[in-house]
């Protein structure tokens, strides 16, 4: 690959140093350095090229077209850094054509890959390519460095291109495309990439040993492309097995848990959400019209609990549970009532009143009514309720409750 850009750098000196009158004692310095490492010897080239640039009487560009060769000098002696210092040195004189610019980057890339730079080295790729975008020898380049650094999709792409833009040398190509697929536990796709590069070059010796490895021969039938799987790969020897795993198989819920089952049992069983807290029902139209709300704070304040003591209602065992009559067949007398409680249904309207009262001692072994209300497209509700003939009486019982943390208000009933 040096040989192949070299050759570029000189023939471009040669026609620099044909119009160089003005400094003919370091043209024919460069002239000699020129012949010195076309013969293969860099050391030499190295010295008579330096001698030339110490004069300090070159034309830029033929100072730019000196680093670059003795840069490729350096190369053939295996000193990457010197080689990396004189073409970044020709790059910044910026006296270069473009073609000349972008294999001047391809060379300090491969410089650059010598002294473990990858980034770097990748980057000069680019740019070179970037210059010329039919450079395939960059884009093989660039391509080993990503198989390298573990970017395998990407170099497959860059593989491809150096095919694509004519590589001359393709079996080199075709190799490092199969390492990629190596790399990417394709092995298929690996052997068919052999073959080619066998195919380019019959006597390639690496791509027929690692054919070898991979079990194939060089005249055997292409391989088909490894199909894309979903399922995990587990590499067995040189060959794929897939390995499915199964589907762990439904698990229907217990009977108990079961669409019937449930439909099928008691009430009491099945948690209802339906306890509400006091609803003040004065913007609602019912039967029973709610005239006055009970104050936000307690109007009388009182030092004890208050004794709600209806004048209809019967005596009651303290921690008792109230009696429970029918809704429909409860009919409150004209007069005043408290209500502490709402809720869509009389069961769930007695269980609120008994959490109520195991959380507020007042209501211990007080007796209230549940009145059912009817209020049209809003529902049924089923009000816990304490009735009183007299509306100071009523207030004063809702104030007391109220201090002691039941939340209530009190209301108008009918007849």
């Amino acid at each position: 690959m040096f040989a192949s850009v070299s050759s570029v750098f000189l023939a471009a000196w040669v026609a620099a140093a044909g119009s160089a009158n003005a400094a003919q004692s370091s043209a024919d310095l460069a002239a000699q350095a020129y012949k010195s490492l076309n013969g293969g010897q860099a050391a030499e080239a190295v010295s008579l090229y330096s001698q030339a640039m110490n004069a300090r009487d070159l034309s830029p560009e033929m100072q730019a077209n000196a680093l670059l060769n003795r840069g490729l000098a350096f190369q053939q002696m295996k000193q990457p850094d010197k080689a990396v210092a004189d073409y970044t040195a020709a790059l910044e004189i910026d006296a270069m054509s473009a073609s000349l610019r972008s294999m001047a980057l391809y060379n300090r890339a491969l410089a650059r890959q010598k002294l473990g730079q990858s980034a770097q080295a990748i980057e000069d790729y680019t740019s070179a390519l970037f210059l010329n975008p039919e450079f395939a020898e960059a884009y093989l380049g660039r391509a080993n460095q990503l198989r390298l650094s573990g970017q395998y999709l990407f170099a497959l792409s860059d593989y491809e291109r150096a095919l694509r833009h004519n590589h001359p040398d393709p079996a080199r190509v075709h190799f490092g495309t199969a390492a990629t697929y190596e790399a990417l536990k394709r092995p298929g796709d690996a052997a068919q990439a052999y073959r080619q590069a066998l195919a380019a070059k019959p006597d390639y010796q690496p791509a027929r040993e690692r054919l070898a490895q991979l079990g194939g021969a060089p005249e055997a039938k292409p391989i088909a492309a490894d199909p894309m799987q979903t399922a995990s790969i587990a590499v067995v020897g040189s060959a794929s097995t897939m390995v499915k795993s199964a589907k762990p198989k439904g698990q229907e819920p217990p009977p108990e848990l079961q669409p019937a089952a449930i439909s099928a049992m008691p009430k009491t069983m099945v948690k209802q959400f339906t306890d509400r807290v006091p609803q003040d029902e004065s913007t609602v139209a019912t039967a029973e019209a709610v005239t006055r709300k009970a104050p936000a704070k307690p109007v009388v304040a009182e030092a004890a609990a208050p004794v709600i003591s209806p004048a209809a209602a019967p005596a009651e065992v303290q921690g008792a549970e109230p009696a429970r009559p029918e809704a429909a067949a409860v009919a409150s007398a004209a007069g005043w009532s408290v209500q502490i409680a709402s809720a869509a249904s009389e069961d769930a309207a007695w269980s609120t009143y008994k959490k109520m009262q195991k959380a507020h001692k007042v209501l211990t072994g007080q007796q209230p009514s549940v009145v059912k209300a009817d209020l049209g497209a809003k529902g049924v509700f089923y009000r816990v309720r304490f009735a009183f003939e007299a509306q100071d009486d009523a207030k004063a019982a809702c104030s007391g409750l109220k201090a002691k943390g039941v939340s209530c208000f009190v209301s108008r009933t009918s007849m």
